[in-house]
């Protein structure tokens, strides 16, 4: 029959505590030890764990119960957790930092001891306790360590009242300076002083450094990465040259723009070339590596001009493009082909007179034959004015045989034939 209640033994202590558990919904009797029986009723008493570890094996609480994990060597895994799922099964969830006043029985370690959670308690021993962001404990400065930051503060009100004498100073030395001398970037500024850049220091201009001046103690560069780098001068009727030293230090100036109009190049200064508005003249020899070339597509005729220093004029010589072929001026002012002896001529009998001077105008060489008569002598002879022989030929003849000469007379020069010549013929 079993034993009534108010039959039972008092206790004082007791180990287990009867109570009903309900699976399914069928109600049995059961123990629990009393200590997770206060747990249960008082939830907010929670236990103590050492670590995370040990308190993930423990599930036999009842969902809500809580509990405590103090010493963790992760700081973050110290703190409150929650159960969750029936006792036996479920999970251990952080719900929040240990409680500030549970964290420590003092707030400085006491000598010598190690007290949770610092294992290096020992090493730390008079160390104030310090709390992080999350709440958990972490070790604070020990003496030497506020040793330190007093003496750093000391340093730092020294360099503070440092500080604070220069920059009066200042002040008092800014109150006599004249600020045209500074730029500024609130207002436009007028400098009325030298600036000087040092070697390897760049002078920028253009958000984005477009243009740049940089002298590294032996040459000076300018450099521009956007658009055009253009140099004018402004002035009305100015010039813009370029100069540079010789060896010896001397100055020649190699090119100069002529108030807009004129460009000039030199040579340790001497004019070379010039242009004008009707093209350039060169002082001096002009070599082509690559040939030398007049005219252009498009551009007809292509004649070079020459100075015929009797005259005083230029003669000209060149190619035609309506004739197809290469002409040139005489001392008279008429254009000539430039062909060989025979090129675009024909053979003609121009009934000449005899022992008159024929001037040759055709403004190239001619050829002529004399045909002598038998049993004569014939003569042709050639002049450079029409007055003297330079050269006179004899076509010596034979009974029964006619023979011809022929000579070659020069633009402009005079032939005439002479004797007993029968015919006399011109190639021209």
């Amino acid at each position: 029959m079993g034993v009534k209640t108010d039959n039972l033994p008092s206790a004082s202590v007791v180990k287990e505590v009867v109570a009903h558990v309900e699976t399914a919904g069928v109600k049995s009797l059961a123990t629990i030890p009393v200590e997770k029986l206060v747990t249960q009723v008082g939830a907010s008493l929670g236990a103590d764990y050492s670590t995370l570890a040990e308190l993930q094996a423990d599930l036999d609480w009842n969902a809500g119960a809580l509990a405590k994990v103090w010493g963790d060597a992760v700081l973050a895994n110290r703190g409150v957790y929650q159960k969750s799922g029936d006792s036996g099964s479920g999970a251990w969830t952080r719900i929040g930092p240990l409680p500030e006043t549970d964290q420590s029985r003092s707030l400085r370690v006491p000598t010598g001891e190690s007290i949770n959670p610092f294992p290096d308690a020992a090493t730390r021993a008079g160390t104030v306790v310090m709390f992080d962001g999350g709440g958990q404990p972490i070790p604070g400065p020990d003496a030497t360590d506020i040793a330190d930051a007093q003496a750093n503060a000391a340093s730092a009100a020294a360099d503070k009242a440092d500080a604070e004498t220069a920059r009066d100073a200042a002040v008092a030395a800014a109150a006599s300076l004249d600020t045209s001398n500074f730029v500024r970037k609130d207002i436009d500024t007028d400098i009325d002083a030298n600036t000087k850049w040092l070697d390897n220091r760049t002078a920028s201009f253009g958000t984005g450094n477009d243009f740049n001046v940089t002298h590294d103690g032996t040459s000076t560069t300018l450099w521009n990465i956007t658009g055009s780098l253009v140099m004018e001068n402004r002035a009305a009727g100015g010039n813009f040259e370029l100069s540079s030293a010789k060896a010896n230090g001397d100055i020649r100036r190699g090119v100069d723009l002529v108030a807009g109009l004129a460009t000039i190049l030199r040579y340790d200064g001497a004019q070379k070339l010039a242009t004008d508005a009707q093209g350039a003249t060169i002082s001096g020899r002009l070599i082509a590596d690559d040939g030398y070339y007049i005219g252009k597509e498009g551009g007809g005729s292509s004649f070079g001009r020459y100075w015929d220093d009797t005259a005083d004029v230029h003669r000209s010589f060149g190619w035609n493009d309506t004739n197809q072929r290469f002409e040139y001026e005489d001392s008279v002012g008429t254009m000539h082909r430039l062909d060989g002896i025979g090129v675009g001529q024909t053979w003609s009998a121009p009934g000449r007179a005899l022992n008159v001077w024929h001037q040759n105008t055709t403004g190239k060489p001619i050829m002529v034959g004399i045909r002598g008569g038998s049993n004569g002598n014939a003569f042709i002879d050639v002049s450079q004015d029409g007055v003297t022989a330079d050269v006179a030929m004899t076509n010596n003849s034979v009974s029964g045989a006619a023979q011809m000469n022929t000579v070659i007379v020069p633009p402009g020069h005079y032939y005439r034939a002479r004797g007993t010549v029968t015919n006399i013929y011109e190639l021209a």
